[in-house]
């Protein structure tokens, strides 16, 4: 089996930095964005199978970055991590049918068993 894809966006460099150290402790492949327009355009070059998305982010917003995910047909099996600090966002981000919702500060140990949720899940 191929290694498992995931793409990190999160406009945070120390949060992309302590997302990947774990996640990479786990073998997947990581792929980092700053923002949402960044990784709207590499999606179809990285095919991930899961995202972490946080939903403040400068350019394009987390509910952008979902929209344009759910929009493209080559991406309907991405499993989504959706990770932020404002709560209010939730119901934004489960109408999008995201797999995982959490809410800032978390444990990397929250977002690898998170992550591994979503996969054993999709």
């Amino acid at each position: 089996m191929s290694q498992i894809r995931i793409l990190i966006i999160e406009d945070d460099e120390e949060l992309r930095q302590i997302y990947r150290q774990a996640l990479e402790r786990e073998a997947y492949e990581i792929y980092e964005a700053a923002d949402g327009t960044i990784a709207v355009d590499a999606l179809e070059s990285i095919q991930p199978h899961l995202i972490v998305l946080d939903m403040m982010m400068p350019n394009m917003r987390g509910p952008d970055v979902l929209e344009a995910i759910r929009q493209n047909p080559t991406l309907t099996d991405v499993r989504l991590v959706v990770i932020t600090a404002y709560p209010q966002f939730r119901e934004s981000a489960l109408s999008y049918e995201v797999d995982q919702f959490l809410t800032k500060p978390v444990r990397p140990s929250e977002i690898v068993q998170a992550i591994k949720l979503a996969l054993e899940n999709g």
